[in-house]
This record gives C-alpha cells, sequence and structure tokens, in this order.
C-alpha cells in the first residue's frame, strides 16, 4: 500500500530537504542521491513539504537573513517576480519554447548572443561561414543579454518592502544591522 502524501516527514532525509527549499541547491550526500534528484525536480513534492514546513523554516531564515527569502519562497509564496530596473536582454521565455525559469524572483536564462544570431540567420560556424538556417534578418526579436549592461533588478529588500511582506522582527533586525 502507498504511502499518504499528508504524511509528516521525519527521517534523515528532511534536513537536505529543507536545506534546499531554503537555497535551492540539492545535497552532495551518496546516500541521498535518488531521493535528492526526485525530490528536486517534482514540484508538487516539493510544495506539500514547504506547506508544512513553511512557518519553522521562514522564521529560522529570517532570523537569520532579515530582508531576503529562501528559495521556495520564492517559489510557491511570491505574487509576482522581482521587478527589472534596467540592462539589455531578454529572458529565454519570452521568445522561444522554453519554461519560465526563475531563481529567488529573477529570471535565470537569457538570449544568448549566439541565439540571437542564430534566429536571424546571422550565426557563423567555427570556419567563419554562416550556418545555413532557416531564418532571416528580423525574424526573431529577442535581445541577447549585453555582458556590459546585464539585466539588474531589483533587491530581495526592495521587493518585500514594496509589497510589504517585511515583520516586524525583520524590521528591527535590518535597523540594528544599519546601526553598526
Amino acid at each position: 500500500m502507498g504511502r499518504s502524501r499528508k504524511m509528516k516527514y521525519k527521517n534523515d532525509f528532511d534536513a537536505e530537504k529543507i536545506k534546499f527549499l531554503t537555497t535551492g541547491e540539492m545535497t552532495e550526500n551518496p546516500v541521498y542521491a535518488w531521493d535528492a534528484y526526485r525530490f528536486q525536480f517534482d514540484k508538487e513534492e516539493q510544495e506539500l513539504f514547504w506547506k508544512i514546513n513553511r512557518k519553522k523554516i521562514l522564521k529560522d531564515f529570517i532570523e537569520n537573513h532579515p530582508g531576503k527569502r529562501p528559495y521556495c519562497w520564492w517559489c510557491f509564496d511570491a505574487p509576482e517576480m522581482r521587478r527589472r530596473l534596467g540592462g539589455i536582454g531578454d529572458p529565454r521565455f519570452e521568445h522561444l519554447g522554453v519554461s519560465r525559469s526563475f531563481s529567488f524572483g529573477v529570471p535565470d536564462d537569457f538570449v544568448s548572443q549566439f541565439e540571437a544570431d542564430y534566429y536571424n540567420g546571422k550565426a557563423r560556424h567555427v570556419n567563419g561561414g554562416f550556418i545555413p538556417c532557416k531564418w532571416k534578418e528580423g525574424d526573431f526579436k529577442g535581445v541577447a543579454v549585453d555582458p556590459k549592461n546585464p539585466p539588474v533588478y531589483e533587491t530581495e529588500l526592495e521587493y518585500l518592502t514594496r509589497h510589504d511582506f517585511l515583520t516586524k522582527t525583520e524590521i528591527k533586525l535590518l535597523k540594528l544591522q544599519k546601526c553598526k
């Protein structure tokens, strides 16, 4: 008989799951390799574990990182992505058939110069000749990231302040840090 999806997680792997929910990084521990891999890509299980443990994870995280939020808060609780302030380059999901992908409220995958060139019929291979394709100049509207002026987004603290998400404890901790 299969285990219930609502069971409380009480095994050694819980700390690894909490680490992932907090940082977005998975364990290197080979004992948990398969479980870690599966958990990393199972959004339904992540969300369930997050809902069960959200209050404690947030409390601990905020005490240690005022003005920031853990990885899964951005995945499951943030109402929108962080505001873009400037820079040049478009997220890939806006122009290519890829899933929306964010880390801590910021797109983490942008159009490359090769993609912009290729989908506009301007890409060249290593010998200098054009790579044959069906696209021509103007077919692709995506803008590649400018390494001298990459996209810039508001900080987590600016986002949380703008949405009035800072806790009273957090505000006190941040004021104390400013005074030091």
